[in-house]
């Protein structure tokens, strides 16, 4: 399995195709990649980003309940995962393997049971019909478990 790794290793070098196996890490400039199985409707991997110093992103892509079966591999300072539709199409988005606020909460949850701790985390794939919905039911979520939960935009910039 290729994917395609926008990551610049080197100034105005261009990104490159790289194959990356499942619960395999991979060294990809100063980067360490690992890809992880997640569940939806068709195969699927999310990726934790390394740096050299340690910084690491955890990326879902499209994912739906059961990703906390990620989280013995992963320890991530910031999750960039997908809330794409409202609690009350919970459980349909279960069914095409998708997260509402509730089942992101639920494997929230388990991270911290884990861990101990939970990491920042930005919520992205939103159904802009809904995304008023989400946007509270996500603040509620964060509230509830004391987390530092955004909403992800168009051209969004992080620092992990």
């Amino acid at each position: 399995m290729s994917i395609f790794l926008n990551i610049l290793i080197k100034r105005n070098q261009p990104s490159c195709l790289v194959p990356l196996s499942p619960i395999r890490r991979a060294i990809i400039g100063r980067y360490e990649i690992l890809p992880l199985p997640v569940r939806h409707s068709v195969p699927t991997l999310g990726y934790q980003i390394t740096s050299s110093e340690g910084k690491a992103l955890f990326y879902t892509g499209d994912t739906g309940p059961g990703i906390s079966a990620c989280w013995e591999y992963i320890s991530p300072q910031l999750l960039i995962t997908e809330v794409a539709g409202p609690n009350k199409f919970e459980d349909w988005l279960n069914h095409v393997g998708h997260l509402s606020a509730n089942l992101l909460k639920k494997e929230l949850v388990q991270f911290s049971k884990l861990k101990g701790c939970l990491p920042r985390v930005t919520a992205i794939h939103m159904a802009l019909p809904y995304e008023s919905e989400i946007r509270g039911k996500v603040a509620q979520v964060a509230e509830e478990l004391g987390a530092d939960i955004s909403l992800g935009y168009e051209d969004m910039k992080v620092t992990v």
